[in-house]
């Protein structure tokens, strides 16, 4: 067991760091101290979580130096560098690779069928020299949230908390399928419900909300654009995360929430959390997943999403 520090680059959105956070866990398991430099505010989410030792904007000047320092001083206190990225050859690792820097690699968009959460993780052991024929024994990175939020800001009966977006239009369920899953679902458990929209989606989705929050009897909730730390007390404080391919839904899974998660052009055996209480929905049209969705001219799979099988979870969930 070690006492040094690391540092640990991920310049991914809010799902990419997620899928990284088990290894991110597992650097600090084995006694480094973390720095993490990516995107705020997921970097400072995941330091409120006391998850990470501290964090650095990747947006800020910290970059620069390194870009530019032929030295790169700055690193001098970390004796571990982890870069995590989709490209096979970023421009740090080309800088670290001419300089005397201890660092590891993990590459993080597997091209073959395989959970990304896995992916990237077998990769740090094996960079580790550390043996992983069972994984059970490290069950532990893939845990929920330890940190209790107490101030839980509603009952946790009955509420369901639906995330309208996504990263992409894509990857969205259609707003009339999800007109009539809400509609069902309300007539049988007249729940509470918190509909997600951040600050990327688009005005029909924020009139959707206004409309459907008065079928459902004002008892709705939108939770629009709001710091990620207190959106997860919203979530938190549901029994069922209904949503789609996004990083909203992975920190759904990372607080333990029952969810279920909508899939058409990506693939649920990559993307999806590789957690028990999530249930993935892919859809039933014959070319999905995509081999490539940003090519595909359609981009209509989502509107096959099946109805019946959103309802069906939502049952098992829900009793």
């Amino acid at each position: 067991m070690c006492h040094a520090k690391a540092i640990v680059f991920n310049f991914g959105a809010l799902g990419d760091l997620l899928i990284s956070l088990p290894c991110i866990r597992f650097i600090r398991f084995i006694g480094y101290k973390i720095t993490l430099v990516a995107p705020f505010p997921q970097a400072l989410l995941l330091k409120e979580l006391m998850e990470v030792d501290e964090v650095i904007n990747a947006s800020g000047p910290f970059l620069s130096e390194i870009y530019t320092n032929k030295e790169i001083e700055i690193l001098r206190d970390y004796s571990k560098v982890f870069i995590f990225s989709r490209s096979h050859n970023p421009l740090l690792l080309k800088i670290f690779k001419n300089k005397d820097i201890d660092f590891e690699f993990i590459h993080t968009y597997p091209s073959t069928e395989i959970s990304n959460y896995m992916y990237q993780f077998t990769q740090l052991l094996e960079k580790l020299s550390i043996r992983y024929k069972n994984l059970k024994k490290y069950d532990f990175c893939f845990k929920p949230f330890d940190i209790v939020l107490n101030d839980k800001l509603e009952p946790s009966s009955y509420i369901i908390s639906v995330h309208l977006g996504s990263g992409s239009e894509v990857k969205n369920l259609p707003l009339s399928k999800l007109d009539n899953y809400i509609k069902i679902i309300d007539n049988l458990y007249r729940p509470k419900w918190f509909f997600i929209t951040g600050p990327a989606e688009s005005d029909e989705k924020r009139e959707f909300v206004r409309q459907i929050s008065s079928k459902v009897e004002n008892r709705a909730k939108h939770l629009d654009s709001l710091p990620l730390f207190l959106l997860l007390k919203y979530i938190r404080s549901s029994s069922l995360f209904v949503g789609n391919d996004s990083g909203i839904s992975h920190l759904a899974a990372f607080c333990g929430l029952n969810s279920i998660l909508c899939f058409g052009p990506t693939n649920p055996c990559i993307w999806s959390p590789p957690f028990k209480w999530v249930k993935s929905i892919l859809s039933k049209k014959e070319c999905a997943p995509c081999v490539d969705y940003h090519k595909c001219k359609k981009k209509d799979c989502m509107k096959d999403v099946s109805l019946e099988d959103l309802i069906s979870a939502t049952k098992d969930f829900l009793g």
